[in-house]
């Protein structure tokens, strides 16, 4: 992303977050921003469906030690919108610490900004989320700090478990999340859960173990989750294979396989898998294309087993 040095220095700068308005001293601004826009057609058995567009607007502001995000997002074919990762951060050295809304710290969500961006496949909570089970919201409200000890990473997050994607205050803070991984030649290993302090074993809980192995051309990522919910269990595991051949440097091959189990008055048992060719166009534009086959074909979402989404990024 680029970024641009306000011309003018500034003795102090007001940074907004959906928690509050802050002061603070700075030397200057560094500030950056994006929008990106996707149309997604997509074709089940003989009925196509367009018109599934995709709107995302990011701005970033740093300063010193501060630094301030807002992001706001919709997605048209479900009426979905909502303030995505806007927050207003501190960090010192190897620690740092946010407050506002954020990405809850478990699986793969943490590693980086990979929704339609540096993956071909979104994490698994995410394929959850727009599947046919709502697992979790994108974001979330509260407060968390990260902090770095050699090649462990520490994550934890007081967060609600209620908030609405409309409002910028948590009505109550009672879910903790936490998160530690590895970084050791290449791969990451993590083990990340929450649960709920006011009903716990009653309400929403998870566990989640992730591991990422990186070599020239090739990126493999594993997730399994155990997740509870007031009468309903749910097990799964995704399996992505990314390769990037050595010639072909804006092609990337993938591959995904899913699998998911809900425990509920009638057990439910799904598995998909998904082949995928990412293409980087000029003027920054992406175009995906995937199939996706398997008994839990017809329950797949953006559009059904056939899938065309071309991506564009305007960054500032």
């Amino acid at each position: 992303m680029l970024a641009k040095r306000a011309g003018m220095r500034l003795a102090w700068v007001l940074s907004w977050g959906p928690l509050g308005v802050a002061l603070c001293p700075a030397q200057g601004v560094d500030w950056s921003g994006s929008i990106q826009q996707a149309f997604v057609s997509g074709r089940q058995k003989s009925d196509y469906r367009q018109g599934e567009r995709f709107n995302r607007f990011q701005l970033t502001a740093s300063s010193g030690n501060w630094t301030a995000k807002a992001s706001y997002w919709n997605y048209s074919f479900c009426h979905w919108h909502e303030l995505d990762n806007t927050t207003l951060g501190y960090s010192v050295g190897n620690t740092s610490a946010e407050v506002g809304r954020f990405l809850l710290p478990v699986g793969q969500v943490t590693w980086d900004n990979q929704w339609y961006s540096n993956f071909v496949f979104v994490p698994l909570i995410e394929s959850h989320t727009y599947g046919d089970q709502k697992l979790l919201e994108r974001t979330t409200l509260g407060a968390k700090v990260q902090t770095i000890q050699g090649n462990d990473t520490y994550e934890a997050s007081l967060t609600s478990s209620n908030e609405l994607v409309s409002h910028l205050f948590a009505d109550k803070l009672n879910r903790v999340s936490l998160r530690w991984s590895r970084y050791h030649n290449g791969s990451i290993v993590g083990l990340s859960g929450f649960f709920d302090t006011d009903t716990l074993g009653s309400e929403e809980q998870m566990l989640m173990f992730d591991y990422r192995w990186t070599v020239p051309h090739w990126i493999v990522t594993t997730e399994m989750a155990a997740y509870q919910a007031p009468g309903t269990r749910m097990a799964g595991y995704v399996l992505d294979v990314n390769h990037r051949p050595k010639n072909w440097q804006d092609v990337t091959l993938a591959f995904r396989l899913e699998r998911k189990s809900t425990m509920r008055t009638s057990p439910s048992r799904q598995e998909t898998w998904t082949a995928a060719v990412k293409t980087r166009l000029p003027w920054d534009m992406t175009l995906l294309t995937n199939y996706t086959g398997g008994p839990g074909t017809n329950q797949v979402s953006l559009g059904g087993p056939w899938t065309v989404g071309l991506y564009k990024t305007i960054r500032f």
